[in-house]
């Protein structure tokens, strides 16, 4: 599930897949390997980027436009990806989120 706000009052959910999304995001199946994901094309770029791991509640944020993301010891994991922009002075412009999920297998 995405959803957006701007300029602290114009708010959109935006749903892609299935309805209840919200509750299950959309599982890929990582197998062994880490996988990448980059930020570098956003524009605007994000003032922040901070990723949450839904599953274990770690929160990071992020310091680069690029992320390595090394599949769940066990099971799934459920994460959050939340963007933030600023206008002039700091002043919050907009946020949007992305909800994900990954798993581990033997397939690959």
């Amino acid at each position: 599930m995405k959803s957006h706000t701007w300029n602290k009052h114009d708010c959109a959910k935006v749903v892609t897949s299935e309805i209840g999304a919200q509750e299950k995001p959309e599982i890929v199946d990582i197998g062994k390997q880490s996988i990448d994901i980059s930020f570098k094309n956003m524009e605007p770029k994000p003032s922040t980027i901070n990723l949450i791991n839904e599953t274990t509640g770690e929160q990071i944020k992020l310091d680069s436009d690029w992320m390595t993301l090394s599949p769940p010891n066990e099971g799934e994991a459920v994460y959050r990806l939340h963007f933030y922009w600023n206008g002039k002075g700091g002043a919050p412009l907009g946020e949007s989120t992305y909800r994900f999920g990954v798993i581990s297998s033997d397939t690959y």
